[in-house]
């Protein structure tokens, strides 16, 4: 949006003293207090003499002053001058914001609240602050006069404004609860007020006859925050009910009754939709043809893994632009989402990871881009709760985090400083726990990657590649997926059809794939690490770790240390590996030629699947995960404090990798947290700590620390205790290395090591 930054030039002493003698006037007036002859001041205008003070002030400066500006409701600061009236000054505001000046009501100084006692009038102070409060919901009360005076005082804006400065007590409006101060007066009946003084409407509200009733239409101000979001009504159809939509009239009547009255909405051009062979369509080109720009797209793939990758290079094609994209991550700088990414057609992303994409991470932090992280399966269960009609849920996860607080920074300026943040989430107990609640997400299209499909829309996705895939057809009024082999109708065991055929719109036959897989890891191409004193530190982390796996578990291990500790799981223990991109009963890296790119681990490293192994998608994935089903988690760190909180997701306006599913890892009660890392950062400062000083993925989720140096017990309400410490290091050297205190197991051992002879 165009922002006027004209810097006043400096002030002499004369044209000093002429700005300081020009602060605003405060009325001091009660708002509900007032009578008739009130209705006959004018305010918001300039007289002659102010105006020739203006004209003073322009011969004093070459640049006039410069004045910060908001809209009320919210919005980014923006800088104006150079006008010589209200009229002037509201088309400023409104060329600022791109809005039309007729939706101004009218200006309050140093407040973005109502308040009548800062309204702008003729005169303003150089370091005042300027909000301006638009027009929001219209409302018609049918009123029967009563009483010669209404009890209103009428103010206008100098624009053709004509709005309520006070109410007097007692009075029929008064009674009227619906009627503010704040409200513009937009018709009498059908009469229109627009562009009358504030005495011309007053003199119409007094011509009323006694006794008769008459409809009065007032435009209250825009609220801010959550005061306009209404209920979602039927998203596939793309109408909405409730208030939220700023086309509906609240109509109030005499007999006290009340009405929503939809107004028509003003169509905008839609594209023709295409038309195939029933759903099956003969290119992506085509099945993609009305896709607009705005438009709001479900992406579905994890990593490169399962992306759609044809349809995202046709809307490249397409030219499609400012477009909001829900995935998991973006992919990488040539591929997948990151070639929408790299030519600025995304505006804003709702994603759980920037990963391994630096055009992602750099055009957030430059400001370029919106930049909604969410945690993984939040977003997995947002966006199935959009599917499945629910408005909003709660979930454990990122409770006491930046993302409950709202605080996560949505957009930087050009500076690097915060823009838009992100909204604080309502919480609320249940069983003496607390829960965030989020809301769903629903898409205009669906973009989507299937193995196979029948010309009925039936799905079969295939290995690691279902993902997100699955979830993400349920919630787009339009889905549209790209499949490697289109069968007849009839063709699949319905036994095997993934995804029924009622969430699919299209379907289209890929032309080619190529199926990029960012790790490629084999068997033979994994090499053995140097030895070093660094490798050594962390071959004794990663020994030490594998003593936590027990016979029967289900467990989850984060990249790195955790999951090279599962090539050290004893004999006789058998453990089975959950990865969050929907595999149970993971295997090891596979020989050159097992290598599939479908299946991938959540590193997005080539692996294996065992014996009794399955599939399935990233919502009951994080089910599992949720509801207590996974019995370990262990992860790495970059701080963990004294009572067990975690931060291993982010260094503010420098590192944003996201948290992607670990917030959802370490939220379920029952699932033991076990961080691997070592005991100090590079630059020698302790990782351990009193309270953590980056942004935590949990609070109070740590059971148990292993590190390079020891292992600390976390006993919840009393903090840290030492019961491991590793060979030739003393007890002194922990302490000076870890950043809080911590008390010591009377029985402490030597840290354990598991044997490689022992190991399976």
């Amino acid at each position: 949006m165009p922002l006027f930054k004209t810097h006043p030039a400096p002030k002499s002493p004369t044209s000093e003293k002429v700005l300081n003698g020009r602060s605003h006037c405060h009325n001091h007036h009660n708002h509900r207090n007032g009578n008739e002859n009130d209705q006959k001041e004018s305010e918001g205008t300039y007289n002659q003499q102010q105006n020739g003070n203006l004209e003073q002030r322009r011969r004093l400066h070459r640049s006039p002053p410069v004045f910060h500006c908001q809209l009320a409701h919210g919005s980014p600061t923006g800088l104006i001058s150079g006008f010589n009236n209200v009229r002037e000054l509201y088309q400023k505001i409104a060329d600022c914001y791109d809005i039309s000046m007729e939706e101004i009501l009218f200006c309050t100084l140093n407040t973005h609240k109502i308040d009548m006692n800062e309204l702008l009038g003729s005169q303003i102070g150089v370091g005042d602050f300027i909000f301006a409060h638009k027009k929001g919901r219209p409302k018609e009360i049918e009123l029967v006069k009563t009483n010669e005076s209404l009890g209103l005082t009428i103010t206008d804006n100098g624009a053709g404004c004509a709005f309520i400065k006070r109410i007097k007590e007692g009075s029929t409006i008064d009674k009227i609860k619906v009627i503010e101060v704040g409200d513009h007066l937009e018709k009498i009946n059908s009469t229109s007020l627009i562009g009358k003084r504030h005495f011309e409407v007053a003199k119409m509200l007094k011509e009323i006859p006694m006794g008769e009733t008459f409809t009065l239409r007032l435009v209250e101000p825009l609220k801010n925050g959550f005061a306009n979001i209404g209920p979602r009504g039927d998203m596939r159809k793309g109408k909405k009910s409730g208030y939220g939509t700023g086309k509906e009239t609240l109509r109030f009547k005499a007999d006290g009754s009340a009405q929503i009255i939809q107004e028509p909405e003003e169509e905008a051009p839609k594209l023709k939709s295409p038309i195939g062979n029933g759903k099956v369509f003969k290119t992506v080109d085509e099945a993609i043809s009305d896709m607009p720009d705005g438009a709001k797209l479900l992406v579905g793939g994890f990593g490169l893994c399962g992306i759609p990758e044809n349809l995202i290079a046709a809307v490249l094609k397409r030219g499609s632009k400012d477009l909001t994209v829900v995935s998991n991550n973006a992919g990488v700088e040539d591929f997948g989402l990151g070639i929408l990414l790299k030519e600025c057609r995304i505006k804003r992303m709702i994603a759980s990871y920037v990963g391994e994409n630096p055009e992602f991470e750099k055009q957030y932090l430059s400001g370029k881009l919106e930049v909604e992280l969410t945690p993984q399966g939040t977003l997995a269960e947002r966006i199935r709760a959009g599917g499945a009609g629910i408005p909003a849920f709660y979930t454990p996860t990122a409770y006491g985090t930046i993302v409950q607080e709202g605080n996560i920074i949505v957009k930087y300026d050009e500076k690097g400083n915060p823009e838009i943040s992100g909204e604080p989430r309502n919480v609320a107990q249940f069983g003496g726990r607390n829960y965030v609640m989020e809301t769903a997400i629903t898409g205009d299209f669906a973009l989507v990657k299937a193995w196979k499909a029948d010309k009925a829309g039936n799905l079969i996705f295939r290995k690691s590649a279902r993902n997100f895939n699955p979830v993400m057809c349920k919630a787009a009024k339009i889905t549209i997926v790209e499949v490697e082999e289109i069968v007849e109708t009839g063709q699949l065991d319905p036994d095997h059809v993934h995804l029924p055929g009622i969430f699919v719109d299209r379907i289209v036959k890929g032309s080619s794939y190529e199926k990029r897989v960012e790790k490629r890891y084999t068997k033979q191409n994994v090499k053995p690490r140097k030895v070093t004193p660094a490798s050594k530190a962390r071959d004794r982390i990663i020994r030490r770790a594998a003593f936590e796996f027990k016979d029967g578990m289900y467990a989850n291990l984060g990249i790195g240390i955790p999951m090279l500790a599962c090539n050290y799981i004893p004999k006789n223990v058998k453990v089975t590996l959950q990865s969050e991109n929907g595999i149970l009963g993971m295997g090891p890296f596979p020989d050159e030629s097992e290598l599939d790119p479908d299946l991938i681990n959540a590193g997005k490293e080539t692996v294996t699947i065992l014996p009794g192994g399955s599939f399935f998608s990233s919502d009951e994935s994080f089910a599992m995960i949720r509801g207590g089903h996974i019995n370990l988690t262990m992860l790495g760190a970059m701080q963990v404090s004294e009572n067990g909180d975690l931060a291993n997701w982010m260094i503010p306006g420098t590192m944003v990798k996201g948290m992607g599913g670990a917030m959802d890892l370490v939220s379920a009660e029952s699932t033991r947290v076990v961080v691997t890392m070592e005991h100090k950062a590079r630059d020698g400062s302790p990782k351990i700590l009193k309270n953590c000083t980056l942004p935590v993925t949990g609070q109070q989720c740590v059971d148990l620390i292993i590190t390079d140096m020891a292992v600390f017990e976390i006993v919840h309400g009393e903090g840290l205790k030492l019961i491991e410490i590793a060979p030739n290091i003393d007890i002194s050297d922990v302490v000076s290395s870890t950043g809080c205190e911590f008390s010591v197991a009377d029985d402490l051992q030597e840290m354990k090591q598991v044997d490689s002879e022992d190991c399976q």
